[in-house]
């Protein structure tokens, strides 16, 4: 098989053979990207033959008409839906790049006919259950998102600091959905941009014109970050013992944010947990309207990560419980088939609208499991996690016990669960 194609799947785990380590994956519904250990940037339409940005447009005037910047380094990357990729410096400058870009497909293009010629068909080649991967460079002007607004609230002190000295907020964290990137400030402020009508080559350079002289910009969301606003909405309700409290600005400050189609979710981590999804919806003109729901049955609760799919979500406590919620595709929330049709097929569509713990082993409730990670996206969700039983076997349960010790962590089973019933 050759993963030279774009169109050829890995329906098992594969290795890629490539010369670099990696950090970071970011994963869309068609292109995935990645950040290596020098901090660059790698697109993947095809696993056999890779894009390996390099910059000597944008970013790398940016550098070299800025000694402050010069040596900025690329943090984060965030794959869009379908065909941006936004990748964030460690000076809080956001970046964007398309596959569908005018450049960027005249390049690929040309580098894999060349290889095609060059090696016969080599590269891409599945060898031992290994890809041997031939990374194609693609040169990329780089789109630079504007600055912040100037006139952003007082929230926070960046962390670990008594004092901001004035400083203005920087970006520390982003994500992408379908046409929009969601950033966190380090002051704990929630934005967007708003990447919508780019995804054909004619649409993406009249996008990359709006962005270039500023006819589209961040868009502050304090109904996200700001408890005077978070505070009103009925659903939020702070307490400590069963007994509600009082939450003032400082003790409420977004930590994570996360986004994947159109919706996005921001948190806090802690005791006093708090998750808001915002979900996005089309409305005439193309511009878009957020709007925010707050879940109670995850308040308070330990949240230390909660995922976005195309139709349901997950969180995970600190516990090692998962919750998933929404509409549940072919038992994608984990929670059994929840309906069927008259013929005894699982029935698409039946939705759950409170978070609901996860059996991790339905067919044995006695047997316990921690999970650690958790990812969702399509119709599926998996998590990452240990078995808290002695000698458990990964498919049977545990053969120990009660009255047995639990197991040390070196002897505990690690596996993944995955579901899609």
């Amino acid at each position: 098989m050759a993963f030279s194609e774009s169109h050829c799947t890995a329906s098992v785990p594969t290795q890629l053979e490539l010369p670099t380590r990696f950090t970071a994956i970011s994963c869309g519904r068609i292109h995935a990207t990645a950040l290596d250990s020098k901090h660059r940037v790698w697109i993947f339409n095809r696993w056999g033959r890779p894009n390996l940005l390099t910059f000597t447009g944008t970013l790398e005037d940016q550098r070299r008409r800025n000694p402050l910047i010069a040596n900025t380094k690329i943090i984060q990357v965030a794959c869009g839906y379908y065909s941006f990729v936004a990748f964030l410096t460690d000076d809080g400058r956001v970046f964007i790049s398309w596959t569908t870009d005018r450049e960027f497909l005249r390049q690929d293009t040309a580098m894999n006919t060349a290889l095609d010629e060059a090696d016969n068909g080599v590269s891409g080649r599945l060898v031992s259950g290994v890809i041997k991967c031939a990374p194609i460079p693609i040169d990329v002007d780089a789109t630079l998102i504007p600055e912040l607004p100037s006139d952003l609230p007082k929230l926070h002190n960046p962390e670990g600091e008594d004092d901001d000295d004035g400083r203005a907020p920087k970006i520390v964290k982003i994500a992408a959905g379908r046409a929009f990137i969601v950033a966190l400030t380090d002051q704990g402020h929630v934005l967007r941009f708003d990447l919508s009508g780019g995804i054909v080559p004619e649409d993406v350079e009249e996008l990359k014109n709006d962005i270039i002289s500023n006819v589209r910009q961040w868009t502050y969301l304090p109904q996200l970050c700001e408890i005077e606003d978070v505070k009103e909405d009925p659903n939020f309700r702070p307490e400590v013992d069963g007994q509600p409290i009082t939450v003032s600005q400082q003790d409420f400050k977004i930590t994570h944010v996360s986004a994947h189609m159109d919706s996005a979710v921001v948190y806090s981590t802690g005791a006093f947990s708090t998750v808001i999804v915002a979900g996005m919806t089309m409305v005439r003109g193309g511009g878009r309207h957020m709007q925010r729901t707050i879940l109670p049955e995850l308040q308070n609760k330990n949240i230390i990560s909660v995922t976005a799919s195309e139709y349901h979500y997950a969180a995970l406590d600190t516990n090692g419980t998962v919750y998933t919620w929404g509409t549940d595709l072919c038992g994608s929330l984990g929670l059994g088939l929840l309906d069927r049709t008259a013929d005894g097929f699982p029935a698409v569509g039946a939705s759950v609208s409170e978070p609901t713990p996860v059996q991790i082993h339905p067919n044995n409730p006695g047997r316990r499991t921690f999970c650690f990670s958790l990812t969702a996206a399509g119709w599926h969700t998996a998590a990452l996690g240990f078995d808290l039983d002695d000698h458990c076997d990964p498919m049977e349960g545990p053969v120990s016990s009660p009255e047995q010790p639990v197991a040390s962590t070196s002897q505990r089973q690690s596996s993944w669960r995955f579901w899609k019933r």
